[in-house]
């Protein structure tokens, strides 16, 4: 592949797509706004068709101005190019129902609680983590905010630590070098983690940093209040509507602001123990995978 992803994706969905066609599938479910121009053609030849957007992906800061504007174009194609719509967050949803007279249903993703082995401390051997640390989890590309957290943790000038987990891109390479080059001597860069050793991290961490710039509904946030984390996120309406008052809130696009309130947490254990259990309980009752994925088969059994 050619490493560019406005490249490689667009192939990718059209080699996906057709092989899906030939599949013995009831319904095809597609996800993102870049998959929708290749839906066409399933609902041209009459099949079902659901799909799932997370947001609306033209407003990325890290997409060129040529990309953003065929995928504001596609937006339109929501009407036609599935039976259903189904959208992660309310923002987006209202978007789309004030623009468009589609089928659009709201449905979130779900939370996930610690598996067993997550208090295993074979991650904080293997990466030399000790003390108390913040953690971040997501691809580092601008619009996460990986740099508010580097530059926050620069200004704090230690104390708690900083683990990144995440790393570049095809097209955010140079992003990712100044993050390196521009962090503290008390932030680690892990890489790309998945499974046990992203687990075991996350769960020993005491504090989960959401510093988005732009979002939908995180499954990133989601799996850090299945486990019960202290979460401070960026203000905005997405994250509110997915922590309620169990996050802390800082200024978008504000280093200062999220130093401040992680300087207030670290003075106010109670504060953060109270955060913590309430992310784990508004997990379980507003984000439960199992009701979930029931509402989501009543969908593909109402085509």
């Amino acid at each position: 592949m050619s490493r560019n992803k406005f490249i490689d994706d667009p192939i990718h969905n059209v080699f996906t797509t057709l092989h899906s066609l030939f599949q013995e599938a009831d319904v095809l479910h597609f996800f993102g706004t870049d998959m929708l121009l290749f839906a066409l053609l399933p609902r041209a030849l009459r099949r079902k068709v659901v799909f799932t957007l997370d947001g609306l992906e033209w407003k990325r800061t890290n997409y060129p101005s040529p990309v953003k504007a065929v995928l504001r174009s596609y937006a339109g194609l929501t009407m036609i190019a599935a039976n259903t719509v189904l959208v992660d967050n309310l923002p987006a949803l209202n978007w789309y129902r004030s623009h468009f007279h589609g089928n659009y249903k709201y449905l979130p993703y779900g939370a996930t609680a610690p598996s067993e082995g997550a208090q295993d401390t074979t991650a904080l051997s293997k990466f030399g983590v000790a003390g108390d640390y913040a953690i971040y989890v997501g691809r580092l590309v601008p619009e996460r905010g990986a740099h508010l957290a580097v530059n926050a943790f620069r200004e704090m000038n230690g104390g708690l630590g900083l683990v990144v987990v995440g790393d570049a891109t095809a097209d955010t390479e140079p992003y990712v070098n100044s993050l390196k080059k521009s962090a503290s001597a008390n932030t680690l860069f892990t890489g790309f983690l998945y499974g046990r050793l992203m687990e075991q991290l996350l769960y020993h961490s005491s504090i989960y940093l959401h510093p988005s710039i732009i979002e939908g509904t995180s499954i990133s946030l989601l799996t850090a209040m299945g486990f019960g984390k202290c979460i401070v996120a960026s203000d905005l309406p997405e994250n509110r509507l997915v922590l309620g008052d169990a996050g802390e809130y800082f200024e978008p696009n504000n280093p200062q602001s999220l130093a401040a309130r992680l300087r207030e947490l670290a003075t106010d254990p109670v504060r953060a123990r109270r955060k913590s259990e309430l992310a784990r309980r508004r997990a379980e009752e507003q984000f439960d995978w199992s009701a979930i994925v029931a509402k989501l088969v009543k969908v593909y059994e109402s085509l």
